[in-house]
């Protein structure tokens, strides 16, 4: 069920409906349910796939919030950590792994150093809710949050409909609180969040879809055409990513604001930004902001010599482009962003 369908114009406010029409205590119940069920639209085994990620990650980080010991508690957020990490690489990035070896290693489908594709199909949203349940391990041990009460809370948080798919990554620190509050209806959040929502399908249906539609057949057969085509469809494409990315965040943020619920925004004003680095900062905030967290001071930050900061910043920055796409593109753009973002960091310590 994607957002700019009319099955989610009319699932939305149904569920927001009966939402508000619940006994408080049974709201985030309803709320747990339907996201289930909204997941699991677009295909059953993958909903086995995003309770495997809730189960794993509350039993994890409950048992490690439990002992004293740090050695078990590490034991335990390794189990959360790379748990979800395998699950985000067998389904994204094993079939790319396999290919790279076959192309590596110059193996024919008939010789032994061969390794078949698993032709795994990628799961909605596994992207996101795998470094949503990361982020929550990872601060629980670090103590900046508290766990979650129980199961159902964590479940909603890693599933809550809205965010699910296409994100924003919502942190424990913003959202885990909000899941055990009640909400009533309130006209001020109405009007703000069918505002929002509708920015988000009208960015989504009415731009970035018909660039998409001009440009695709560029992309497909560049060859036959001159280079100013080529140069307007890479200038428009970004234009496109850019309205169908926002897009999907402002109708989460939309439906979560008539739900009652604060979702942070994701996108700042990206292409008025004077540098790469402040791009990043602008765009998808919630992944940029979790990089920096997770990976970066986790890495060191710049807590370090000068040329260890520069090698975090790369590393950093390159993982981004891995995780946008298992495809050598992604890995070569990830690579061009992180030398343009260390060769920026370079020239800012040198101030004409």
């Amino acid at each position: 069920m994607l957002f700019n369908s009319v099955q989610y114009l009319v699932f939305a406010p149904f569920v927001i409906f009966l939402y508000f029409k619940l006994p408080s205590k049974f709201q985030k119940y309803w709320l747990l349910a339907v996201s289930l069920y909204f997941y699991a639209i677009f295909k059953i085994p993958f909903l086995l796939l995003l309770i495997y990620s809730i189960v794993l990650t509350y039993c994890a980080v409950k048992w490690m919030d439990s002992v004293h010991s740090k050695f078990i508690k590490l034991l335990f957020l390794n189990v959360a950590v790379w748990g979800n990490l395998f699950l985000l690489y067998v389904f994204k990035y094993l079939d790319f792994s396999i290919h790279a070896w076959n192309l590596f290693t110059n193996s024919k489908p008939c010789e032994p150093s061969y390794v078949s594709s698993t032709g795994a199909i990628l799961p909605m949203g596994i992207s996101f809710f795998t470094l949503q349940a990361i982020s929550y391990a990872v601060d629980v041990y670090r103590g900046t949050v508290p766990r979650a009460k129980n199961l159902f809370q964590f479940g909603l948080f890693l599933s809550f409909f809205p965010q699910l798919v296409a994100g924003p990554i919502i942190r424990a620190q913003d959202m885990l609180h909000q899941f055990l509050e009640s909400y009533t209806f309130k006209k001020e959040n109405l009007l703000p969040g069918i505002r929002q929502l509708s920015w988000g399908l009208y960015k989504k249906t009415f731009v970035a879809d018909p660039i998409s539609i001009a440009i695709d057949p560029i992309f497909s057969n560049p060859g036959v055409y001159d280079s100013i085509s080529l140069m307007m469809a890479a200038f428009l494409f970004s234009f496109q990513i850019y309205c169908d990315f926002s897009g999907y965040s402002d109708v989460a943020i939309g439906t979560g604001r008539i739900l009652g619920y604060s979702i942070p925004e994701n996108f700042a004003r990206p292409f008025l930004s004077q540098t790469i680095t402040e791009l990043w900062r602008r765009w998808h905030i919630s992944f940029s902001s979790w990089l920096r967290d997770y990976i970066y001071i986790s890495l060191g930050g710049n807590r370090v010599s000068v040329f260890r900061a520069y090698f975090n910043v790369f590393i950093t920055t390159f993982v981004s482009g891995i995780w946008h796409g298992a495809d050598w593109n992604f890995i070569i753009w990830g690579a061009c962003h992180a030398l343009v973002m260390v060769l920026e960091r370079f020239i800012f310590l040198f101030p004409s």
